[in-house]
């Protein structure tokens, strides 16, 4: 049974942009225009009454903490946060701590970075993908001022993880199989690798290249030496949850109920939790396998609670397999009543989620990379790659699951999208054209975006290129609109 809902286009919309990579003989002084301001929520209330009592100790323990002693206790705080990764609330107190931290502009650029790395994993699973976006921006170029490769490295695994979870799962993957190879470790290089290697083996899931994922997954055990114990049981819980998925998908029942009674017994003897969401994910594989192997003990209950918890975020790719597996389960069982019923809740979930549900836009983004010059080879791979991102951010802020993208040749991008507003549409292109000019990096590299920008007609590729050749003519870093 399916879920899928079929949308009638009504317009298209088209963009085209060029992207130059060049020298720029400036000053080298640093512009970070978009700062850390504009990822601060300054205004975030907190309601005790609602906090469960294991946000209430968090957060008064936070409150309790002077000022001036941020600078010193930035990383205990962040770790004191671990206990509530997986609170059912929509609280935010984790984001809202590590705002007040940053917001106290008590810590320098190497702290500021450990904690803005800390803050995007938590607006991921909280759903907050504009904030998340603007997070990794300011992660990529501090990281760039510092040279760490680290958070270099960490922040494009969090935007393809993004941009998978949108349904760009081929972009998610070129992403990730492009981020360089440092001929230097660093500290915790092992645990970036394993996120890097989970979130390549979920995108090959879902694009059903099994054999691939469960290749990727071979190589976590190498990347456990010297770890602690409860990490190491993390790992191997989402690593036996994630066969045990695939094993689903190949009809190994016996396989499948393996390995997830050892992730379990993993979890259930693990002191703390590494992997947000990893109870929702454990709980959408459970009840899939029970649906195809022992539907007795199939739960409603468990799918409609994670229905509950994430019918109002952003982040919804647990949402969308609970209402496809419910679905699924009622029309095995016949019920025709409470399928009805969760059709309702469906349609009303998508109509929230999509404010221009009845209109449909289809738009392309068209993307010419110019690299003159640039002396490191690494330092060439990270501009290469952030161009990508850059190109699927886009699709981020705009379609709620509902783009593809395509390299039309070159250096050329198409990407598809549906579900926009026209005028929203123009609004994150100079978002995006902004966020890319801003960015400050070494050896005097400029970075822009020049594009042409039309509704359909008879001749849209032709009318983009067009306007595209009039922005580069004009300067650059601008954006032309067809009237």
């Amino acid at each position: 049974m399916s879920t899928n809902r079929k949308f009638s286009i009504s317009y298209f919309l088209i963009l085209a942009i060029f992207i130059a990579i060049s020298i720029n003989l400036r000053n080298t002084s640093k512009n970070r225009s978009l700062g850390l301001s504009s990822i601060i929520k300054r205004d975030r209330v907190i309601n005790l009454n609602t906090l469960t009592p294991e946000e209430k100790t968090v957060w008064e323990n936070f409150k309790a903490i002077p000022i001036t002693e941020y600078k010193n206790r930035y990383e205990d705080i962040t770790e004191s946060i671990r206990p509530i990764l997986n609170s059912p609330t929509d609280n935010h107190i984790g984001v809202t701590i590590l705002e007040e931290i940053l917001a106290s502009k008590k810590l320098n650029p190497t702290e500021t970075l450990f904690v803005l790395g800390k803050l995007s994993t938590l607006q991921i699973s909280s759903g907050m993908i504009i904030n998340s976006i603007k997070t990794n921006i300011e992660i990529l170029k501090l990281a760039e001022e510092l040279k760490s490769e680290y958070h270099t490295d960490r922040a494009f695994i969090a935007l393809s993880g993004l941009i998978s979870r949108l349904h760009g799962n081929e972009t998610a993957i070129e992403i990730l199989n492009n981020i360089p190879k440092s001929l230097e470790s660093y500290p915790s290089k092992n645990r970036v690798e394993v996120m890097k290697t989970f979130h390549l083996a979920e995108n090959y899931f879902v694009i059903k290249n099994n054999e691939e994922a469960l290749k990727t997954l071979k190589d976590i055990d190498s990347l456990l030496i010297d770890e602690n114990e409860t990490y190491i049981q993390n790992v191997l819980a989402f690593k036996y949850t994630l066969e045990a998925q695939i094993a689903i998908d190949t009809l190994d029942k016996k396989l499948a109920k393996d390995k997830l009674l050892a992730a379990k017994e993993l979890m259930d003897n693990a002191k703390a939790v590494y992997f947000t969401g990893f109870s929702n994910f454990y709980t959408v594989t459970m009840e899939n396998y029970n649906l195809i192997a022992d539907i007795d003990n199939f739960s409603e209950n468990n799918l409609l609670r994670i229905i509950s918890l994430l019918e109002n975020k952003v982040n919804k790719i647990y949402l969308d397999e609970a209402y496809s597996l419910l679905f699924d389960y009622y029309y095995l069982k016949n019920d025709i009543h409470s399928y009805k019923a969760l059709k309702i809740s469906f349609d009303n979930n998508l109509k929230n989620t999509n404010s221009s549900n009845n209109e449909v836009l289809v738009l392309y983004l068209l993307g010419s990379l110019e690299n003159r010059y640039i002396e490191n080879q690494n330092m060439k791979l990270y501009r290469n790659l952030f161009i990508l991102t850059a190109l699927a951010f886009l699709a981020i802020f705009i379609t709620q699951r509902r783009f593809t993208s395509y390299r039309v040749g070159g250096e050329e991008f198409a990407v598809i999208f549906v579900n926009i507003d026209e005028n929203f549409a123009r609004e994150v292109s100079e978002f995006i054209r902004r966020a890319i000019s801003n960015i400050s990096w070494e050896h005097d590299i400029t970075v822009t975006i020049s594009g042409g920008f039309s509704k359909n007609n008879n001749k849209t590729y032709l009318t983009c290129d067009k306007l595209l050749y009039k922005a580069k003519k004009s300067g650059k870093n601008l954006i032309i609109y067809n009237k």
